[in-house]
């Protein structure tokens, strides 16, 4: 089963379902997916030696502090959620990265780091604001994974865009830094969801999370 195109196919469902009355119809949907998992699209991270590497071409919106942080998200969820998994301290992989400059081979920075895995994330554009009266989180990614024993790309998804929350937030309900971490925090959870199972409930009223 598609389990993707299922999900779209019932966010679409219990979004209009309200519109036409049918409230019913949309809490029968709900009990129906309680308990029910998506499968991870990659789950050869388990039991791995694993280096995270966050990267971005940008230099006015995405200052470095940000894809640091969303390094940081990345790893803390997989840590949580997938077992036994090593996940490369932060300082090394950068040590690593300084030296091979832009056109990095990732291949090197695992065999160098004694990684059995390498996941890369390149994110391509990323703003925080839609006019000067709205917050809203744009960006474009690509996510990797290099297995470093073969050389090659086990992975690979991307470029997608991702537009978050869909209408926006308007400043007066926030502030920068504190808008910044909850979109980083969505980003690094749509990443990191490729790489273990998770509660297909959790893919619901995602923009909720903004009043929490």
């Amino acid at each position: 089963m598609n389990w993707t195109r299922l999900v779209t196919c019932l966010a679409i469902m219990l979004a209009i379902a309200p519109a036409f009355g049918c409230i019913g119809l949309s809490a029968q949907i709900l009990n129906v997916l309680v308990g029910q998992r998506v499968k991870a699209q990659y789950d050869g991270l388990k039991k791995q030696r694993v280096a995270i590497v966050v990267t971005s071409g940008m230099t006015a919106d995405g200052p470095d502090y940000s894809m640091e942080l969303l390094s940081r998200l990345i790893k803390g969820r997989l840590q949580q959620n997938i077992k036994e998994v090593e996940l490369i301290p932060s300082h090394e992989i950068a040590n690593i990265m300084d030296s091979q400059g832009y056109d990095a081979n990732y291949v090197e920075i695992g065999q160098t780091l004694k990684a059995n895995k390498v996941v890369v994330v390149e994110v391509s554009s990323y703003s925080l604001r839609e006019g000067a009266t709205l917050y809203k989180g744009r960006a474009m990614y690509s996510t990797r994974v290099y297995d470093i024993e073969s050389g090659e790309v086990r992975f690979n998804r991307g470029p997608i865009n991702i537009a978050f929350p869909e209408s926006g937030q308007p400043v007066t309900d926030t502030n920068a830094i504190q808008f910044e971490k909850t979109f980083l925090n969505e980003l690094s959870y749509r990443i990191s969801r490729y790489f273990y199972d998770y509660a297909i409930e959790e893919e619901f009223g995602r923009d909720a999370i903004l009043s929490n």
